[in-house]
């Protein structure tokens, strides 16, 4: 009973270790160390060859995964029930099913392939996890726990965060082997201790040099976020059941931020950022230019000649199917379908002198604007808010667009990339924009559905490794959350608090160059994956060949 209680501590300590490094807690020991547990437990059932030793590897490991995931994105709760248990659960197999596959590389091939194997495995999951399908949830990789420790991480700008995911797992599997030699050994082997210094400080001096040696480039420009500080439950959005309702008509809420902006910017600001669905009305492609929200506001351009705005707002589409078409899962019936159209969560850009532009979010939040077909039964438990009166009945499928876009302000040459909240969490995808032309990044996101927990930590520290990736300065306007600007070395320049309307204004520099990391992008994964795949398909044939070989 003892040891069971012992072993229960040690896994649940795993995933509690791991979780303290992520904001708000902040404890980025807790990332370096938190597999270790996990590690020497998965030793010691792979010794015993006892019945039952890999169901033992596989719960154990997901307890541990579960507690790291539930301790890390609990907040989830606060916008959806099903999304978090859904998020806990489904995230945890696949980790615990990455450990079991480490071990049985390990157990078949010797403890030589364990740090190739354990590696391996785990930067091309979460390789896989940035790659855009149905069930993609980076939230938890490795490398986003350095998002408020950026002078640890500089050399992002080479390897993206999957450099900090190898740096992480590197560091874990040699204190486990440290650990493993002494009490096998019963003395500390002194070249395992000088591998592990090495690994832990060489990647710090060189983040430190590149840190203080970091100059900013390009030429200054003045961009303005606006936090309107609008509840989503209550005043934003209309719910399923009619009781809550937007305090304000589009064109009332658009008034309400222009006005916003008028105490702070001036005739030299080159772009204003209101937040996501600023504009939470839908507006159909046909009307927008007519909209009256968007007829203020360019009403309100006439003002500043050389700004321009960036809003999030809800956009439909008309979509005529071909002939014989099944209709696509992010297509809208209304009328008892006799029409179709698509819905977007959208970035509309407003100049003076150019026509409107929209970008249509690409990376769409699993649950809230996307459902896979499978889970189509768990639709009527993910949301209880809809604009979209007019459909048939509520389908959270969204549409998405394929190529990036990047806004362009003429008179100042700035070129800003529309990152619309859940995008900004994938780091190769921010790159698109930025080889679109991008020298600047504004993220416009939503984040008070999570309330005042860590959530917007997390999403905001995000923001400030995409900084680094791309050496592109951040201008980020939230709903509520952290509105704000980063420099292109990931540092906070301006940071809003929760829960208050505000504006800020920043001279952010426009950077043309382009880092290794936006030529190449997640170059980590795209060997780590293949490497994986051939430990995978040598363990299948040693497993059948010893399988055959008892017959």
């Amino acid at each position: 009973m003892k040891q069971k209680l012992l072993h229960l501590g040690l896994l649940i300590l795993s995933g509690v270790l791991l979780s303290l490094a992520w904001p708000d807690n902040n404890l980025i020991l807790g990332v370096f160390i938190g597999f270790v547990p996990l590690l020497i437990l998965e030793e010691y059932w792979a010794s015993q060859r006892r019945p039952f030793e890999r169901s033992k590897i596989f719960w154990g490991s997901f307890l541990a995964f579960a507690t790291w995931n539930g301790c890390a994105i609990w907040w989830v709760w606060n916008a959806s029930w099903v999304g978090v248990i859904a998020s806990v659960v489904v995230n945890s197999l696949f980790f615990a099913g990455i450990f079991l596959l480490y071990s049985r590389v390990k157990k078949s091939f010797g403890s030589r392939f364990g740090f190739l194997s354990f590696v391996a495995f785990w930067l091309a999951w979460e390789y896989v996890e940035i790659i855009d399908w149905d069930l993609s949830w980076p939230w938890l990789t490795l490398g986003y726990a350095f998002g408020d420790y950026p002078w640890l991480v500089q050399w992002y700008e080479y390897t993206g965060a999957l450099g900090g995911s190898f740096w992480v797992l590197s560091i874990n599997y040699l204190i486990f082997q440290l650990i493993r030699f002494r009490s096998t050994e019963g003395r500390w082997s002194k070249r395992k201790v000088r591998s592990l210094a090495l690994i832990v400080v060489a990647p710090m001096v060189s983040s430190l040099i590149l840190f203080f040696g970091y100059t900013e480039k390009g030429d200054e420009v003045k961009i303005a976020v606006v936090q309107p500080n609008i509840n989503p439950y209550t005043e934003l959005f209309i719910s399923a059941d009619g009781t809550a309702r937007p305090r304000m008509s589009g064109a009332e809420q658009m008034n309400t931020l222009l006005h916003m902006s008028d105490s702070v910017i001036d005739s030299t600001t080159a772009f204003v950022l209101f937040p996501e669905t600023a504009l939470p009305r839908s507006i159909w492609e046909a009307k927008i230019n007519y909209d009256p929200g968007v007829l203020y506001s360019k009403e309100w351009l006439s003002q500043y000649p050389r700004t321009n705005l960036v809003t999030g707002i809800v956009y439909k589409a008309m979509y005529t199917p071909k002939s014989g078409e099944e209709i696509p899962p992010d297509v809208q019936g209304y009328q008892g379908g006799k029409f179709f159209y698509k819905r977007h969560n959208s970035a509309l850009h407003l100049s003076q002198n150019d026509s409107l532009q929209v970008y249509h979010k690409s990376r769409l939040v699993i649950g809230v604007e996307r459902i896979p077909s499978y889970f189509v039964f768990l639709q009527r438990y993910l949301s209880d808010f809809d604009d979209d009166q007019s459909a048939d009945s509520y389908n959270p499928n969204h549409g998405v667009q394929e190529e990036r876009m990047v806004f362009n302000n003429h008179a100042t040459g700035a070129k800003l990339a529309p990152i619309i909240c859940y995008e900004s969490i994938f780091g190769e995808f921010v790159t698109d924009y930025v080889k679109k032309g991008a020298n600047v990044l504004g993220i416009i996101t939503n984040d008070g559905w999570w309330g005042d927990t860590p959530g917007y930590h997390h999403h905001f520290s995000y923001a400030r490794l995409r900084a680094i990736e791309t050496r592109r300065s951040v201008a980020r306007s939230a709903n509520t959350g952290t509105s704000g600007f980063i420099n292109q070395k990931g540092e906070v320049l301006q940071a809003s608090p929760y829960w208050k309307p505000v504006v800020l204004q920043q001279e952010l520099k426009l950077n043309e160059e382009l880092t290794f990391y936006v030529r190449f992008g997640d170059w980590i994964g795209r060997i780590a994956t293949p490497v994986a795949v051939m430990l995978l398909i040598n363990l299948i044939v040693r497993l059948i060949r010893r399988k055959s070989s008892v017959y």
